[in-house]
């Protein structure tokens, strides 16, 4: 069951014949190159039980299922490679296979119904991979779904529904699914049916009591969705039954402007059949201060805004100027995406646009401007020769210097912080230079800036960078004094944390930010320049902001 391509972070495996650099290892497992893997084991018999230094901390036998790579995994496993080992994501190899490792790693005794700390079994992550043929295989072979009620429950049915998985509705009992779920972005099952699902099927989850024309939180009902997606008989069955054909999003679409969008002929002409509205789309006028969005109080809101797209998500947080007059973000994640930015002119927001400094097919994510607004830091995997990002992905921290209106051509920065190994999501910098990242084994790292230069970067302390979890996308404040940043928690996968500085440099425990945050999943934190606001990204790439004061709040005393 493969997600696409995995980020792999380059790492190295010191022998007493020099290093073998891992990426080197999962490029010839990725490829298949049997001879290759088998020279490497041959050089370094430890690596089938080693944990490669990638932010996941998968095995060899993770790498080999996801690439669907059977006799590479047969040899890995021959080798001692522990067949049920979970990486930082919580995921065993099963978990992660195509059919053939699927098929061998359950001749060879893996566990098919190990439930992870956060909910999932093997079953459940074959219906969110949409392999319909591994879903088959393990259900004849008594692989259960997780238990109904719990989060994994919940994604198994949302996917389930998503992907038209009827056998997995079925395991559950139709009538047992609660009809009213909505996920963080309030989509219904309604809205994850429309996308490929058929009118019978739409209409029995009706029939339970799902609302067939309620919108998301982006302003998306059902027949948005089915439009988007050409799904022409759900559109035709929706329309039938009253749902508003001329309903916006909140950047301002119907349901005919997104089909043709698509390219979705035929649907977008049975709309203009029924009179649906054919003009153009009226995104509304964004002015004021953060969007001109009503300021939060102590209580998560989230922060939608009109701009396109936006039902996408976010991958990266919003970074604002210390004046409020500017802004970036980076969309939902891909490699092929640009960072994004809108500027506040005479009180009115710009439509956002790709930022100048930034294109697509560059891995650029995360830009954060400092507390002084001086700098702009961001990731990026540039330069780029080729028409398609090289893969292992290594991404390299960017940074621009502030020119008048504009930020002037961005700059790698110097190897010292630029070799550390396995730099991921995100970056902060506090008000006298100091950087803050995240990298390779799940922690942190402080490159200290004196003298106008930076020193190496060297991991936080045992505080932060706890080792049983994974640590990353840190936000420091701009006095240096705390920092918030995300853990791989059981559970529910990601959770926010604060640790506070003290006066000898180490830091404080972290204290667990679920309690304030009312959110049981927070990562990407970012607090604004003047200290006033906090936001965050939920579940489903919702952003949400509220008010900083209770960082002061958990501050020690004295």
């Amino acid at each position: 069951m493969k997600f696409g391509k995995t980020v792999l972070f380059a790492a190295a495996v010191f022998l007493a014949a020099g290093p073998i650099q891992a990426q080197n290892v999962l490029a010839a497992v990725l490829k298949g190159d049997l001879a290759q893997v088998k020279a490497f084991l041959e050089q370094e018999p430890r690596l089938p039980k080693m944990k490669i230094s990638d932010q996941r901390d998968s095995t060899l036998l993770h790498f080999a299922a996801r690439s669907d790579q059977a006799e590479i995994a047969a040899l890995l496993i021959d080798k001692g490679a522990d067949i049920n080992a979970l990486n930082r994501d919580n995921r065993t190899p099963l978990m992660e296979a195509g059919m053939k490792v699927t098929r061998l790693l359950v001749e060879r005794g893996a566990d098919i119904n190990l439930i992870t700390p956060d909910g999932v079994t093997a079953l459940s992550y074959a219906v969110e991979a949409d392999d319909k043929d591994v879903f088959e295989y393990l259900l004849d072979r008594g692989a259960k779904l997780p238990k109904l009620g719990s989060y994994g429950a919940d994604r198994a049915i949302e996917f389930g529904v998503r992907n038209g998985n009827l056998n997995c509705l079925e395991s559950y009992g139709l009538s047992r699914i609660d009809a009213l779920f909505r996920n963080e972005a309030r989509m219904t099952l309604a809205h994850f049916a429309a996308e490929s699902g058929t009118p019978e099927f739409i209409a029995r989850l009706a029939e339970l009591g799902a609302p067939a024309g309620e919108p998301d939180i982006y302003g998306w009902t059902p027949l948005h969705t089915a439009a988007s997606k050409g799904n022409l008989p759900v559109v035709r069955w929706l329309v039938q039954r009253g749902v508003d054909k001329n309903a916006r999003t909140v950047d301002g679409k119907t349901p005919f402007l997104l089909a043709r969008e698509e390219n979705r002929t035929e649907t977008a002409d049975y709309l203009i059949s029924v009179g649906a509205d054919q003009g153009p789309a009226r995104p509304p006028e964004l002015s004021g201060p953060y969007f001109g969005k009503k300021l939060p109080g102590k209580t998560p809101e989230p922060f939608i805004v009109g701009l396109q797209d936006i039902e996408k998500g976010l991958h990266s947080t919003w970074t604002f100027s210390p004046d409020g007059r500017e802004v970036f973000w980076k969309p939902v994640w891909s490699p092929l995406t640009a960072i994004h930015g809108s500027q506040m002119v005479r009180g009115r927001w710009t439509k956002d646009a790709i930022a100048r400094f930034s294109a697509e097919n560059l891995g650029d994510d995360a830009p954060f401007i400092s507390p002084d607004g001086k700098k702009m830091f961001f990731l990026s995997q540039r330069p780029v020769t080729t028409k398609e990002l090289p893969f292992p992905y290594v991404e390299k921290i960017w940074v621009m210097d502030k020119i008048g209106d504009g930020w002037s051509e961005p700059q790698k920065l110097p190897e010292i912080v630029n070799g550390t190994a396995g730099m991921h999501w995100q970056i902060s910098a506090d008000g006298t230079g100091n950087l803050y990242f995240g990298a390779a084994g799940g922690k942190i790292y402080r490159a200290a800036f004196r003298d106008g230069r930076y020193g190496k970067p060297e991991p936080l302390g045992d505080s932060v960078n706890n080792e049983r979890t994974g640590n990353f996308s840190p936000c420091i404040a701009p006095d240096g004094s705390y920092l918030l940043f995300s853990r791989v928690v059981p559970l529910y996968s990601y959770q926010m944390f604060l640790s506070f500085r003290k006066p000898d440099g180490t830091w404080t425990e972290a204290v667990n930010l679920s309690e304030y945050l009312k959110k049981p999943y927070s990562l990407n934190p970012r607090v604004t320049a003047d200290g006033k606001y906090f936001f965050f990204t939920g579940r489903q790439g919702v952003t949400y902001w509220m008010e900083a004061g209770f960082i002061e709040e958990l501050r020690p005393k004295g």
